[in-house]
């Protein structure tokens, strides 16, 4: 392989990664945001739990 394609290879390598590790991290910040609302009041328990029912279709 020449020079180039192996660093537009490992380029695509890594930001791939990248973006799987921050889909990870908004998912948890996501449950974090919903329990703090339903800790608060702000929503329900049933409108947390469908909320995060939803989230977890979305993984």
């Amino acid at each position: 392989m020449n020079q180039k394609l192996s660093s537009l290879i490992a380029a695509t390598l890594a930001g791939s990664l990248m973006m799987g590790f921050g889909a990870n991290a908004m998912a948890d910040s996501t449950d974090d945001i919903v329990n703090a609302l339903v800790a608060k009041g702000v929503l329900t328990e049933e409108e947390g739990a469908l909320l995060m029912k939803g989230r977890a279709g979305e993984k």
